[in-house]
């Protein structure tokens, strides 16, 4: 099955460079710090997560997501979407799948308003898919979770080189009978 470490370590937000609203071309040096500092503390989880470090990387998430949405449409869909990702990760190794799930419909409602965008479609939603389909097969949806998981696989294309994707869609597919 796909680790858990997917949701965390795949593509994160690009901030350089980024369109931002009338007030800003990009998002602030602080607002960039504070990303970082997330991010920082996402690592810090570790393998035996402790209640203090999911909080603090749920928190600091939380109030980069903010300070992302606060730009309006000038952020990417693309890097609001990744924050989610990173939180979604963050609150199902702090136990919480139902918290996990409700963050990565946001990000899949944001990589599909986006529409044709490249980035969005082939890379920010097959990994959204992905993350969402190890939350449904952690909670033993396993019709939903290989959707997703073959939905992921159509955007990202043949030959399928992505490991994670591959074992949880195995495994999914052996849980519903089919090996």
């Amino acid at each position: 099955r796909r680790s858990l470490a997917g949701l965390l370590f795949a593509a994160g937000p690009a901030a350089a460079g980024a369109e931002v609203g009338p007030a800003a071309s990009e998002p602030s040096e602080e607002d960039i710090a504070a990303l970082r500092g997330a991010f920082a503390a996402v690592r810090k989880i570790g393998d035996f997560p402790s209640k203090a470090s999911v909080a603090e990387a749920d928190a600091r998430l939380t109030d980069s997501l903010g300070r992302w949405r606060a730009r309006g449409a000038a952020a990417a869909p693309s890097e609001v979407s990744a924050i989610l990702r990173k939180r979604a990760y963050v609150r199902l190794r702090g136990g919480n799948a139902d918290a996990a799930l409700s963050d990565l419909d946001a990000a899949l409602d944001l990589c599909r308003a986006a529409g044709s965008s490249p980035s969005v479609e082939f890379e920010e939603m097959p990994k959204v898919l992905a993350g969402r389909a190890d939350v449904l097969a952690e909670g033993r949806r396993w019709r939903e979770a290989l959707a997703d998981y073959d939905q992921a696989a159509a955007l990202l294309g043949e030959p399928l080189e992505d490991p994670g994707l591959l074992s949880g869609r195995a495994a999914v597919q052996q849980q519903l009978g089919r090996w």
